[in-house]
């Protein structure tokens, strides 16, 4: 079974090698990374690895991270997926990063809806985390679009980290 999606504006195919270097072009641009690896130049290595444990997630749960790509002439724009949260609960953790040239633009909110609604239906999925630095006011509103409730604080690298969830409809 294909896991790739589609939106009016975008195409969402799963993670795979080939799109490492263009990935780590995107986690190391200041502006993304300002909030994204704490702060921290990911090397190559790093940017692999974390692209095998997304396709071990594909694998394990049927979701994980997606490449999305401009349908009108197929320009990476970012990701967006579900993989294994950091938190005690445990569960699948929302998480995205998108070029700052297509901020304000919808696409995150595009890709996040469809990443959830696939988890929500396809795959039964009960809840789904997320979480945000305090300063980052760009997630947080996102998370706030897209449903979520805050069900704690935690310390981060930037000051507090809120944790939210949201329940399948």
């Amino acid at each position: 079974m294909d896991p790739s999606l589609e939106t009016p504006r975008l195409l969402l195919t799963p993670l795979t090698l080939g799109d490492v270097g263009t990935l780590r072009a995107l986690m190391i641009d200041p502006d993304v990374r300002r909030w994204a690896a704490e702060g921290r130049v990911l090397s190559e290595a790093r940017v692999r690895y974390l692209t095998l444990r997304s396709l071990a997630t594909f694998q394990r749960h049927g979701t994980g991270a997606f490449g999305l790509r401009l349908r009108a002439g197929g320009a990476f724009v970012g990701y967006a997926g579900l993989l294994p949260a950091h938190a005690p609960e445990g569960g699948l953790e929302l998480g995205a990063g998108i070029w700052p040239r297509y901020w304000r633009s919808g696409l995150a909110s595009e890709a996040c809806r469809a990443v959830l609604d696939d988890a929500f239906g396809r795959l039964g999925l009960a809840r789904a985390l997320a979480c945000a630095d305090a300063p980052n006011f760009r997630s947080l509103a996102l998370i706030a679009r897209l449903g979520f409730r805050q069900i704690r604080t935690a310390p981060g690298t930037f000051g507090a980290i809120r944790w939210f969830v949201r329940e399948r409809p």
